[in-house]
């Protein structure tokens, strides 16, 4: 697959761009450079944001007045992103990044949103995962992403994340890749088709900041986290849990003493690895207690404990996958700016903070 190419014209090279949109005719071209550029002028600058329609309208018709649409091919860059057949001409990248997150100010400052959009995410899995990788870009976190996951959309994905009926039957992979870039097209997004294993793991964790894990193989979490520790990378993971999620920030770049006990709940390696030979039923059981068991309501318990009888999935509602994402994004900003230096464990459930306060 080609890598996406960010484009940018001199004066006098109206004929390489024409040349460029005949090469890729079949390209779908979005031109939002003119629009984002006056829009930018004015959200820069509180006075004018905020001045009456009428005169915030006649700031608007002197900006394009003094606009030369001529030479509009040379301002901002074109990106090509070859994967999804699309063009766009947009504001450079720096300027871009600081006014689709103008919003996040000052929660997070610009000098902080650059050190966040700097960084190289792996994402391991794209069920709660993709609701995650969604909340980071939205929020500015990460430009560079390594995504893998081998599933295909299946409608019973639909209850708790963002995807849709015609997606089914295609790679997570591809669909999510699409989402992302659709919010930010400078982000660089590699897509593994595959699921992580001992063949793959040591090349997709080259040169990454941060480790987001959401998937289900627990031999292959206890490996990940092996090669986290050898590496010094932090590592983000966490359960949906009921109408409750938890979040557990593993720092491996930090803490040398940091061992698998801590993600395990006090289980060894041995513990899970012998699980193999088990049934879904007693394998489920000692999940609950990994997680912990006191997070789990009668309803969650029962539930949980039905899959491989009356159930075949573990229960989920996108009231937990949506409270995870949120989690784990605070987390992520804690981890990168290093405001937070310390592994934890937190569960948060919505109906006690709604009703039990």
């Amino acid at each position: 697959m080609r890598k996406n190419e960010i484009i940018d014209f001199k004066k006098g090279e109206k004929p390489k761009l024409l040349r460029l949109l005949r090469k890729y005719k079949n390209f779908k071209l979005y031109d939002f450079y003119e629009n984002l550029y006056i829009q930018y002028k004015i959200i820069k600058n509180p006075e004018d944001y905020f001045l009456p329609k009428d005169e915030k309208n006649k700031l608007i018709r002197k900006i394009k007045e003094s606009f030369n649409k001529t030479d509009i091919y040379t301002k901002g860059s074109w990106v090509v992103l070859h994967s999804q057949n699309e063009i766009y001409h947009l504001l450079k990248k720096t300027d871009y990044l600081q006014y689709r997150t103008i919003r996040n100010r000052n929660l997070i400052t610009s000098e902080e949103q650059n050190i966040l959009y700097n960084k190289k995410i792996l994402f391991v899995g794209l069920s709660v995962g993709s609701q995650v990788l969604t909340s980071f870009v939205r929020t500015g976190i990460g430009n560079n992403f390594v995504i893998i996951d081998a599933d295909e959309v299946d409608i019973h994905n639909m209850n708790r994340t963002n995807f849709f009926l015609q997606d089914l039957g295609k790679k997570k992979v591809n669909i999510i890749k699409k989402q992302i870039l659709s919010i930010d097209p400078y982000l660089n997004v590699l897509a593994v088709d595959d699921y992580l294993d001992d063949r793959n793991v040591n090349a997709l964790l080259k040169g990454v900041d941060l480790i987001i894990d959401s998937f289900d193989d627990f031999s292959m979490k206890i490996k990940l986290r092996k090669f986290a520790k050898k590496f010094k990378i932090p590592v983000l993971s966490g359960f949906d849990i009921s109408k409750g999620a938890m979040v557990i920030v593993e720092r491996y770049d930090v803490e040398d003493d940091l061992d698998l006990k801590f993600y395990l709940n006090g289980y060894t390696e041995e513990n899970i690895l012998s699980l193999k030979e088990k049934s879904i039923v007693e394998k489920t059981k000692i999940f609950i207690k990994v997680i912990g068991e006191k997070y789990h309501d009668k309803k969650m318990l029962d539930s949980v404990l039905s899959v491989g009888k009356q159930l075949t999935g573990y229960p989920q509602l996108s009231i937990a996958t949506s409270l995870s994402a949120s989690l784990w994004t605070v987390a992520a900003i804690d981890i990168l700016l290093g405001t937070v230096k310390k592994s934890l464990r937190v569960y948060v459930n919505l109906e006690d903070l709604i009703y039990k306060m």
